[in-house]
């Protein structure tokens, strides 16, 4: 069960609000490979913008609606959210106009992994392999309450996440989706044992239209035999992608796998709202 109260800051201005319709070819209604479209129940929308606490049983999310009209819905799914840092950055970058959406995870690990695992960085680590279920809940159960909540209809659903949840967002890139139809993985954890083989092995549903890949120049210098291979395994899936003729950029960042997650979480923004 759905609950829905409005946060104690209701607004959330932003001085490049616009319309994300690029050369008219970006909304949901027009021809070719349109991103999918999605149905609203017009009597439940929220009139007004602003941030709305929404709460899924112990999930809880955040539905942050800066615009009243259609532009693009980013999903963004995260153990810890600043949204005024991530929205500042955008403003920064003249990202285009969107509205978000904050899925937090409650078991980082666990929910974001695709397969179990164990031992892979510590050797207390344990990865439950539950991001599938977590896919799921996302699908039938969060999206559709704040889907029927908009006051219209988002151009595309974009899907975005940093480190495990960086591998999720392209975890999901692959599965069977009604909703999402853009990625972000930005220092995703395309370490994982057997992720790449999986990915450039498994059929898509459909197609992506657009990937965004990201990380860090100093994130493979480490002995970890896991962590020292995410820089191939990322190239790896970067150029599967693009033989396949998707839409997608790696772009390499001079940090750590820890320092400016907000403005990098900006640029991979930015560029889905742009590709």
């Amino acid at each position: 069960m759905s609950i829905f109260t409005p946060a104690q800051s209701d607004s959330i201005p932003d001085p490049h609000e616009q319309s994300s319709v690029q050369n008219g070819k970006d909304s949901c209604c027009n021809s070719g490979s349109p991103d999918k479209t999605l149905s609203i129940s017009a009597s439940q929308y929220h009139s007004a913008k602003g941030e709305y606490k929404i709460e899924f049983g112990s999930r809880k999310t955040t539905l942050l609606l800066r615009s009243l009209h259609p532009v693009p819905l980013i999903v963004w799914i995260t153990g810890q959210s600043d949204a005024a840092k991530l929205l500042q950055s955008c403003s920064r970058h003249s990202c285009r106009m969107f509205n978000l959406l904050i899925v937090e995870v409650t078991n980082w690990n666990d929910e974001l992994s695709p397969w179990p695992c164990a031992k892979c960085i510590a050797s207390d680590d344990v990865y439950a392999g539950h991001a599938g279920e977590f896919f799921d809940e996302i699908e039938s159960k969060i999206l559709p309450a704040v889907l029927e909540r908009l006051p219209s209809s988002p151009l595309w659903i974009g899907l975005i996440g940093y480190s495990m949840a960086g591998l999720f967002a392209l975890y999901a890139s692959h599965l069977e989706s009604s909703c999402f139809t853009r990625f972000a993985s930005v220092s995703g954890s395309l370490w994982y044992p057997d992720f790449e083989d999986w990915y450039t092995s498994t059929p898509f549903f459909s197609m992506p239209h657009a990937v965004y890949l990201s990380l860090g120049t100093k994130e493979s210098r480490t002995s970890n035999r896991f962590l020292s291979g995410t820089a191939d395994r990322t190239e790896a899936i970067a150029r599967f992608l693009c033989e396949r003729k998707i839409p997608c950029v790696f772009e390499w960042n001079p940090c750590n796998h820890f320092q400016n997650p907000d403005a990098r979480l900006a640029s991979a923004i930015t560029w889905l709202c742009r590709s």
